[in-house]
């Protein structure tokens, strides 16, 4: 491989420590989208992202499940139930108390809740604690919903759950280090 150049793989950064690109999705395989695919077809990375949204959001069958009031969890199991994150409408839909926050652990599992919902937050760390440990794990953060941005979140220091959240915080930065 050496002389051999990487192909450039456009991307979009969400929350500072996630980023989506674009696949190709086949019966039997996914295949990243690089931009000379991108320059062939004659489209710029957001026009494609656009069409990609569109065509995810066609895929939602059972979007989420509800286990209590006010927590959302993904139920697709598609491969592409992290990436509906970007799927703002379909989030913006679901009853929260407070802000939208959001856990994307696994490729498998998005879990939404609001800021002001002890229990809810409650649940979805419980619950993304359980998705770390599988395989093809995304992510130990906490995203909140700023305008039309995700945001790395932790609730103030006197929260019951900070320190949880923020050992969360320091094991997914000390991941991406190593």
């Amino acid at each position: 491989l050496e002389g051999i150049e990487e192909p450039l793989l456009p991307h979009q950064i969400i929350g500072e420590h996630l980023g989506v690109s674009l696949v190709y999705d086949l019966p039997e395989v996914t295949m990243s989208i690089p931009q000379g695919t991108l320059d062939t077809w004659g489209v710029n990375f957001y026009e494609a992202m656009e069409v990609a949204k569109q065509n995810l959001a066609r895929k939602v069958d059972t979007a989420f499940a509800s286990p209590g009031r006010g927590l959302y969890v993904s139920v697709n199991e598609d491969c592409y139930d992290a990436t509906r994150i970007v799927l703002l409408d379909l989030i913006r839909r679901l009853d929260v108390d407070g802000d939208y926050i959001a856990m994307v652990p696994h490729r498998d599992r998005l879990i939404v809740t609001g800021s002001d919902d002890e229990d809810g937050l409650r649940v979805m760390v419980a619950m993304a604690e359980e998705e770390f440990q599988k395989t093809r794990s995304i992510s130990r953060l906490a995203f909140r919903l700023n305008g039309d941005e995700w945001e790395p979140w932790l609730p103030d220091a006197a929260h019951p759950l900070y320190q949880k959240l923020a050992m969360f915080r320091t094991q997914t930065i000390g991941e991406n280090y190593a």
